[in-house]
């Protein structure tokens, strides 16, 4: 009889090719899908572990600029500061601590080249660079102005010296001699007197004595 089912039942209707092509496609996509999250983790994974690792690095450098800040070892402290400065902008943490610190480090460098003008504009940078910081600079700032004061002082009355004007040298004398604010600058004064007192001394010995009858 026409019509019927094939003996034995079931369907053994053999898989058409788009069928075939349509799984294939979807395996392929499955496992496309996987390998690329696999690469995306195991990329994130190590992007991880070199930004902890430059975390690490630059706290380390921090710490030996810190220390090297504390033990007034000035240059070495502004080398490392800056160092982490090339690699972390002042918009980071890290970034701002080292920016601050190459600021002060840099001004105690300039202090001690005698560049008082330029170590006190650098801390006033410091200052507008970390506000709630400022009030710890305020110090140094005033030594810095005292120093700087000094040194336009003493190059006045080492002029006076030279000029003969041992009046308005000695006058700069003691003014200053209140306003010393160390052992140095104290010494530096003394010095300075004992030159006054000898070129006086030398003056009035090259004045010519009138004759006497």
């Amino acid at each position: 009889r026409g019509g019927g089912a094939a003996p034995g039942g079931g369907d053994t209707a053999p898989i058409r090719p788009a069928n075939r092509m349509a799984r294939v496609l979807a395996v392929t996509l499955t496992l496309l899908v996987f390998a690329c999250a696999g690469l995306g983790l195991n990329l994130w994974r190590t992007q991880r572990a070199q930004a902890t690792a430059a975390v690490e690095q630059a706290t380390a450098e921090l710490m030996r600029a810190d220390l090297a800040l504390q033990e007034a070892r000035y240059a070495d402290a502004q080398v490392r500061y800056e160092r982490v400065t090339e690699q972390w902008p002042a918009t980071t943490a890290l970034g701002a601590r080292a920016h601050f610190g190459a600021l002060v480090s840099g001004a105690h460098n300039a202090m001690a080249d005698g560049r008082h003008q330029d170590a006190i504009d650098t801390l006033q940078a410091a200052q507008a660079h970390q506000p709630d910081r400022g009030a710890e600079l305020t110090p140094l700032i005033d030594q810095a102005k005292q120093q700087r004061d000094f040194a336009e002082a003493v190059r006045q009355i080492e002029g006076h010296l030279s000029d003969g004007a041992f009046d308005d040298a000695a006058r700069l004398l003691r003014a200053w001699g209140t306003l010393a604010a160390s052992e140095q600058e104290q010494q530096t004064l003394r010095t300075l007197g004992e030159k006054l007192a000898d070129r006086r001394m030398q003056a009035e010995a090259e004045t010519p004595r009138p004759l006497q009858d």
